[in-house]
């Protein structure tokens, strides 16, 4: 690595000499981080062999992301499988999308409602998510604006804040639920809160057509929301 003044042999010698120890320095510590890295990946393996769902849905992450190997779907939706088959619903949530999105696996909607469903059952936000929206476009399920809405609902609860906007439309819409502005502006308000990006842009909009009574009611039901959540979960948990 040579330097960039180029009026100065002394610096530039210097400065050579300096930036191949470094860059030696930098060889040895990447050499000790890939045997980290190799020696962790043998462990997840060995347990992942043994049976256990969580190493097994890891090392899933691992094929998928190509972290510490070389990226392969087929590899990682076989994990997933393995883990997903056990009932770990971070596992069933990981193969609904292998088969949402055709990774290593042929597409099929149906599938991925099967695997999404019993993550969402397992209360699992991001799945309960998934789950609606593939009632909400009628994707491997028939179309449902009451399950849509149910769905949301439940991921919105847990603070997932595209469900909050999704909700919030439903609401606001009356699609699967009763036609409630109020409540819609507290699910949109929640959510913009957050910083999701259609509820950042949507809430100035609906500011415009919702009476400033109701706009002014929405916004009061999300403190009083986010009051009772902080209430009953004091100590900050992990996104759902």
């Amino acid at each position: 690595m040579e330097s960039k003044n180029e009026n100065s042999v002394n610096v530039k010698r210097l400065l050579f000499g300096l930036g191949l120890s470094l860059m030696l320095a930098g060889r040895t510590l990447h050499a000790q981080q890939s045997d980290a890295d190799h020696t962790r990946l043998a462990e997840l393996r060995a347990k992942a062999e043994t049976g256990d769902a969580q190493a097994q849905n890891e090392l899933g992450v691992c094929y998928a992301k190509g972290q510490g190997v070389a990226k392969d779907a087929v590899e990682a939706a076989k994990w997933y499988r393995k883990a997903a088959e056990q009932n770990l619903a971070e596992a069933q949530l990981n193969l609904g999308v292998c088969y949402d999105n055709a990774q290593g696996v042929t597409r099929d909607p149906v599938e991925a409602v099967k695997w999404y469903r019993k993550a969402a059952e397992q209360n699992l936000a991001r799945a309960q998510f998934n789950l609606a929206f593939c009632y909400d476009k009628g994707q491997g399920v028939v179309k449902d604006q009451a399950e849509t809405a149910k769905w949301y609902r439940k991921a919105a609860e847990q603070n997932l804040p595209a469900a909050q906007y999704f909700i919030g439309i439903c609401y606001l819409r009356g699609r699967g639920v009763e036609k409630d502005e109020v409540e819609g502006v507290k699910w949109v308000t929640l959510a913009a809160a957050q910083g999701d990006g259609h509820a950042k842009v949507s809430i100035r909009d609906i500011k415009e057509d919702v009476e400033d009574e109701q706009f002014a009611a929405g916004e009061k039901r999300a403190k009083e929301w986010l009051a009772q959540r902080k209430k009953a979960s004091p100590v900050t948990q992990p996104h759902p």
